[in-house]
């Protein structure tokens, strides 16, 4: 069966400068504006900026610059990301909080 995918060494993108900066600002931005849409406090943005970047730098090997440019894959990475923790959040229970009356007790 052929695979439309190549994951040799031959193919991953160095992280130049320019594709380190590209990256590191698409986080930012992608888990801000995620982050503000979902309610999330500054550290679980933060958490979610790196979890980005981590998706980013396992998906890297699966660039080709011949199908499109590299502020499009992680665009598309970081998007994907934030549209799984959206998914996580909905599907998570909420917790329920019930009143304790202390008087009852002895």
């Amino acid at each position: 069966m052929d695979t439309q995918r190549t994951s040799n060494a031959a193919h991953s993108p160095a992280w130049d400068r320019p594709r380190l900066r590209q990256a590191l600002s698409t986080a930012q931005h992608r888990a801000s504006r995620g982050g503000r849409r979902l309610g999330l406090s500054a550290a679980d943005r933060e958490d979610l900026c790196q979890d980005i970047l981590v998706a980013m730098l396992q998906r890297c090997r699966h660039f080709d610059p011949a199908r499109g440019a590299w502020s499009t894959f992680v665009g598309l990475i970081a998007r994907h990301v934030v549209a799984d923790h959206a998914r996580l959040r909905r599907e998570r229970p909420q917790p329920v909080f019930l009143a304790l009356e202390l008087d009852g007790f002895p």
